[in-house]
């Protein structure tokens, strides 16, 4: 199957709060958040909203982002880190010990955690629990942290890498394999194998007993790398900080730059949406990288996917679903965002309840690996 590649380009004039964008994430509606020099940018793919801290956020200076089982943004910051759910704001600083939040990621079990200059910061909602190098960590100045599918959290550092799976601390460097300690990124994938972004000294694989490192002389677009992710396939998406992306199939490299569309070749950030669609943070704007299959297979949900019904209903609606749309993750919403109701789709006709809300107009959202889809429910 072929492949052609189209980038479309954005910055401040589009509705960014600034150009340099140093994080991205995907909520469970679909709704883009772009970590900026200047607030978060959110994007729903019409309307672009920026969040300051005016708005309620700690500081203007992003450096982190995740969303969590909920739909709520977390914000890593120079200062301090923020939550916003969509109608509040909660904000996390020196009170709580947290500073100069370089990192975090969320685990299975919703704990967020946090990587900054003094260590590594978990919180489970109600407890704050620390760990700096006298637990383990090799070094307290956490760039990135990963957390694979096990659970194990691995912490970048500057001087190394740290895994933790919730008992046991190890670290790696130079001397298990490493060809530089400074470590950007981790990315796990499929087949377990532990890839490491280093900042000159190009990717390193380490399948558990062997390592190898891929640098230019491979086909690689640079050495120095920002950041790296892994798609559904196992291909890893790779930023650089001079010369743009690199995708790698595990066998040969594919580069993209400016010369290609690629809004500025000082990438800092990479995040996948629904398996396809690679949004790319620069320092001069932001890219959409989208691929077209040369076949005519679907690629979007239609509404002949399922079916929602009663609409208008007093109480309950029924979610008809085809085969291919078990498990797909379902979300109810107010108008203005908020999240209300989770379920999974597991069965092919799904009931869901709404006694308890008030009159008025939802958003049922339906996330599945072909995409998402809003649809409009009114209560009675």
């Amino acid at each position: 199957m072929s492949w052609s590649q189209t980038f479309t380009n954005f910055t401040t004039s589009d509705g960014l709060g600034a150009n340099c964008i140093n994080a991205i994430a995907v909520d469970l509606l679909g709704n883009k958040w772009f970590g900026t020099t200047n607030g978060v940018t959110k994007f729903d793919g019409t309307t672009w909203t920026n969040y300051t801290t005016e708005n309620g956020l700690i500081d203007n200076l992003i450096y982190s982002l995740a969303s969590d089982k909920n739909g709520a943004i977390w914000i890593g910051t120079n200062t301090g880190a923020s939550m916003f759910d969509g109608e509040k704001w909660i904000t996390f600083g020196i009170n709580e010990g947290i500073n100069y939040v370089r990192s975090l990621a969320i685990d299975a079990d919703d704990n967020k955690w946090f990587g900054t200059v003094n260590g590594v910061l978990k919180y489970d909602g109600t407890n704050w629990t620390k760990y700096t190098t006298d637990d383990g960590l090799i070094y307290n100045c956490v760039t990135a942290i990963t957390i694979d599918k096990n659970g194990t959290k691995w912490f970048c550092t500057p001087q190394g890498v740290s895994k933790f799976d919730g008992t046991n601390w190890e670290s790696y460097t130079t001397v298990n394999g490493l060809p530089s300690n400074a470590v950007y990124k981790v990315a796990v994938d499929s087949q377990e194998n532990v890839w490491f972004a280093t900042l000159g000294k190009g990717l390193t694989k380490f399948d558990g007993i062997n390592w190898k490192t891929y640098t230019m002389t491979d086909g690689m677009i640079s050495d120095y790398i920002w950041s790296l992710t892994t798609d559904k396939q196992d291909n890893l998406w790779i930023t650089s900080s001079n010369n743009g992306i690199s995708k790698f199939n595990g066998t040969e490299f594919e580069n993209y730059d400016m010369k290609d569309g690629l809004i500025g070749n000082n990438t800092h950030s990479i995040t996948l949406e629904n398996n396809s669609e690679a949004w790319i943070g620069t320092f001069t704007g932001l890219s959409r990288l989208t691929p077209k299959k040369t076949n005519t297979s679907k690629q979007v949900l239609t509404d002949y996917d399922f079916l929602i019904y009663p609409n208008p209903t007093y109480n309950k609606i029924y979610i008809k679903i085809e085969d291919m749309l078990l498990n797909s993750k379902l979300s109810v919403h107010t108008i203005d965002g908020k999240l209300i109701k989770l379920s999974v789709l597991d069965t092919n006709i799904n009931e869901i309840d709404l006694s308890n809300f008030a009159s008025g107009m939802y958003v049922v959202a339906i996330a599945t690996p072909k995409g998402i889809v809003n649809k409009k429910v009114i209560k009675l």
